[in-house]
């Protein structure tokens, strides 16, 4: 009978414990520390890969004074494919990026992983400047 009561109070123990680290987990995602801060506040949040068989990410910037990194469809803009992608996450809607104005900052995609900055230049409003795969429309 205590060997009963033993067993069944252990196997409540370990679910227990299973559960609260389930919710601890983020997507999946293993995060490294927070290395410093980004220039500017609405910068990007960090860069995940995939590499030897999980996800990892590096945060490199703040995001409105937090490294929280924003994990949605809006804010992430994946490259490659299923198996091995490569997506970066940022503190801005990617549809954000698309516009800019005269001598503003915009950002660019130089390559999987990595975010880039480039100089806006507007001529009439209406032309752009492209940049690795980047391609930014002037406001009007």
């Amino acid at each position: 009978m205590k060997s009963a009561v033993f067993m069944m109070a252990l196997s409540m123990s370990i679910s227990i414990v299973f559960t609260k680290a389930e919710e601890s987990v983020v997507k999946g995602v293993d995060c490294s520390v927070p290395k410093g801060t980004c220039p500017f506040t609405d910068g990007t949040c960090g860069a995940y890969y995939y590499w030897g068989g999980a996800i990892h990410c590096f945060r490199v910037c703040k995001c409105e004074g937090t490294n929280d990194c924003l994990i949605d469809e809006d804010h992430a803009l994946v490259r490659g494919n299923k198996s091995f992608p490569d997506t970066v996450f940022t503190c801005k809607p990617i549809r954000e990026f698309t516009e800019c104005d005269n001598g503003d900052i915009a950002l660019v995609y130089t390559q999987p992983g990595l975010i880039g900055q480039i100089l806006c230049l507007c001529s009439r409003g209406r032309r752009y400047e492209q940049a690795g795969s980047g391609i930014y429309k002037c406001f009007d």
